[in-house]
């Protein structure tokens, strides 16, 4: 039964369900055939029950809530008792404020729909007209008042339906079709005829804006309205990492950019010079710096090799400054300083008057089996030796063997004199006594006896003591037999 009623202001919010004409439907699952789509009155209906006679539009007016809000139609609200007309009723953008209405009497943009409190009565208001169909949503609510248009999933997203219940109409380019509603049951809503949202049929071949972003970038363009497939086409470019190329690979509007300055290497037969890449655009990235050339006289290093002017006037002494002078020639002052005279057998090299000079090292190991000496390269060296050597007895014959003095056999003391006893004692050696009185053989022809004295072989007889009558005579051996001369006066 249709009927005026009385609405407490306190209520925090409406109950607010779509009504079918002889009385109210689940929530979401239809309109009263009452509301016109254009806020206008729609065809007539009869009510439920008795005693209201015909037409949809019971007068209701505003119930006596006590004292009213301030806020008026069509203004954001938070609850009733913020609203003059004690409602306040979720819109597409937010709750707002609204009326009681009748036929034709809501502005454009609202339409007169019956709701429902907590009881069977009906009040007209004026409900804002979502602007959602096709648009993105998560849940019923999104989509605009009384959650009468329902969040579906279309062409694979979740899109915003218009309830058309009861012969409501649909825009251009879209149908009423029942459909599955989210909480249970079905639905009649308003579908795109091609059966997405990405763009309607009034659309087809229009373009708009796209992007295409990853991390490199945003890269911008324009694709297309197709009838069957939805927007296609879009000319933006895919971002990837700048390239030399000269093409804006980021998107970020600078082509090309911050490739330069990576080090490189410029070769040539001279040598090779250091340089710095540069990005020349479709020409792709070039090693700019200087060309290794070959080393002339001018104070540069013209082939990078760390030398200025080397080579041209070199004199092979560490110990003097090559100088290389485009007009007087080659010159060689000497310096002072610490030098390298090239070999390991010295230390402490330093400059002297042009000359690299320097301590020599000693290579003196103490052993007197081995052989010592220095190499300018290799450094010391000690070579095994054969050489006599003392181990301590001085008896024996020792000698050198594999870098040790090994003991040898006795020592020969004999000193080929036969006036001499030989022997040996170990901490002193060989020992040569004389053996004064010993009969000896002085090798003398002219001789008949002898004997040892003082070491020696001494002549105790003489031959021509008994041949001359005269005391004085000589006596010269001749093949081998003496030959006396006897000097008598």
């Amino acid at each position: 039964m249709v009927r005026k009623m009385s609405l407490d202001r306190g209520l925090a919010v409406l109950a607010l369900l779509l009504c079918l004409p002889l009385g109210c439907s689940e929530p979401g699952k239809g309109l009263s055939e009452n509301v016109d789509e254009d806020g206008g009155g729609g065809s007539e209906g009869e009510g439920e029950g008795e005693g209201e006679g015909e037409g949809h539009t019971p007068d209701l007016g505003r119930p006596d809530l006590g004292e009213a809000g301030t806020v008026g139609f069509g203004e954001a609200c938070t609850g009733n008792r913020d609203c003059a007309s004690g409602f306040c009723v979720h819109g597409a953008s937010g709750d707002v404020c609204t009326r009681v209405c009748a036929e034709e009497d809501c502005p454009v943009g609202w339409s007169c729909k019956g709701v429902s409190n907590f009881g069977e009565d009906l009040t007209f208001l004026c409900a804002p007209l979502a602007p959602t169909l096709c648009e993105p949503c998560r849940t019923d609510s999104d989509c605009g008042f009384l959650a009468a248009d329902l969040c579906l999933v279309i062409g694979g997203d979740k899109r915003c339906g218009r309830d058309c219940a009861d012969g409501r109409p649909c825009p251009a380019f879209y149908e009423c079709k029942e459909v599955e509603a989210p909480g249970g049951g079905t639905a009649k809503q308003c579908l795109p005829l091609n059966g997405h949202c990405g763009c309607s049929l009034d659309e087809v071949g229009k373009t708009r804006a796209c992007v295409r972003e990853n991390d490199f970038g945003t890269c911008r363009g324009v694709e297309t309205c197709d009838a069957d497939e939805g927007w296609i086409n879009c000319t933006a470019a895919i971002p990837r990492a700048e390239e030399c190329d000269g093409i804006d690979n980021d998107c970020d509007d600078r082509v090309d950019e911050d490739l330069d300055g990576t080090p490189c290497e410029i070769r040539n037969a001279f040598g090779v010079c250091p340089g710095r890449l540069k990005c020349n655009g479709l020409e792709g990235r070039k090693c700019e710096g200087t060309e290794p050339a070959l080393e002339v006289c001018d104070g540069l290093d013209n082939d990078c090799n760390g030398d200025i002017d080397d080579g041209l006037c070199f004199d092979g002494n560490p110990c003097t400054r090559d100088v290389c002078d485009a007009e007087l020639g080659c010159s060689f002052p000497p310096f002072a300083g610490p030098c390298d005279d090239g070999s390991v057998c010295t230390r402490n090299d330093r400059c002297v008057d042009g000359s690299c000079t320097g301590e020599t090292v000693s290579c003196d190991d103490n052993n007197p089996c081995t052989d010592d000496r220095c190499d300018p390269v290799g450094g010391c060296q000690h070579v095994n030796n054969s050489a006599p050597c003392e181990t301590g007895n001085l008896c024996t014959a020792d000698v050198c063997e594999g870098g040790e003095c090994r003991r040898g056999g006795a020592v020969n003391c004999d000193d080929g004199n036969p006036c001499t006893d030989d022997g040996c004692e170990p901490a002193s050696g060989c020992k040569h006594t004389g053996a004064d009185g010993r009969i000896c053989d002085d090798d003398d022809p002219c001789t008949t006896q002898s004997a040892c004295g003082g070491g020696e072989c001494v002549a105790t007889a003489h031959f021509c003591t008994s041949q001359c009558p005269c005391p004085i005579y000589t006596c010269l051996p001749v093949f081998g037999l003496p030959v006396c001369t006897c000097l008598c006066f």
